[in-house]
């Protein structure tokens, strides 16, 4: 835009702001899709810790079977 261009000012800054925006839509997109990267990582750790969870409430069954019966 440092060169002098031979159209009107209103559709250079048109111009302007579509570059402007075409920019912002590029940065955006990337910030969402790290975004939902981020999101499918947490909920693969919530997944996690409720198996483990899952886990441990059936060692705790167990257990209880176990020592009831011994």
């Amino acid at each position: 835009m440092l060169i002098p261009l031979p159209i009107k000012e209103e559709y250079r800054l048109f111009i302007i702001a579509m570059i402007f925006f075409a920019f912002l839509v590029m940065a955006l997109s990337n910030f969402n899709k790290k975004v939902k990267e981020s999101n499918d990582e947490i909920n693969q750790i919530f997944k996690t810790i409720e198996d483990i969870t899952d886990i441990r409430s059936n060692i705790g069954e167990l257990q209880r079977k176990i020592f009831k019966n011994g």
